[in-house]
């Protein structure tokens, strides 16, 4: 049984760490070619031209990313509050005043159990 628990973790470790280099080399991948584009643009473009295109491009991708990852989430649950009675003055300041005994009594308990 242990040798298939440690067999498991090294298979996700082993999983991690290919997942993380082929991000790292993603990475060096995009710098490589945004060099390349800058290059590419500049020899025909104002380099103001140029910075706009690749700052825009970059901003259109991170915006397309987040919405599709956006696409999938479940919206949260809405809470009718109209239907709620609002509390009254009294009873908002007992529930505080409860609040604050409660918490105090945590305290001295906590304080009483020094290790």
């Amino acid at each position: 049984m242990l040798n298939r628990i440690a067999g498991k973790a090294r298979a996700v470790a082993r999983a991690a760490a290919f997942s993380a280099a082929g991000g790292f080399l993603i990475l060096v991948g995009i710098g490589f070619l945004t060099v390349s584009a800058w290059i590419a643009l500049s020899a025909v473009l104002p380099l103001e031209t140029v910075a706009l295109i690749i700052g825009g491009a970059y901003v259109g991708l991170g915006a397309i990313s987040i919405g599709i990852a956006a696409m999938g989430r479940e919206p949260a649950p809405r809470v009718d509050t109209a239907r709620r009675p609002a509390m009254a003055s009294e009873d908002l300041s007992q529930a505080v005043m409860q609040s604050f005994l409660m918490g105090m009594t945590a305290g001295q308990g906590a304080a009483h159990r020094k290790p």
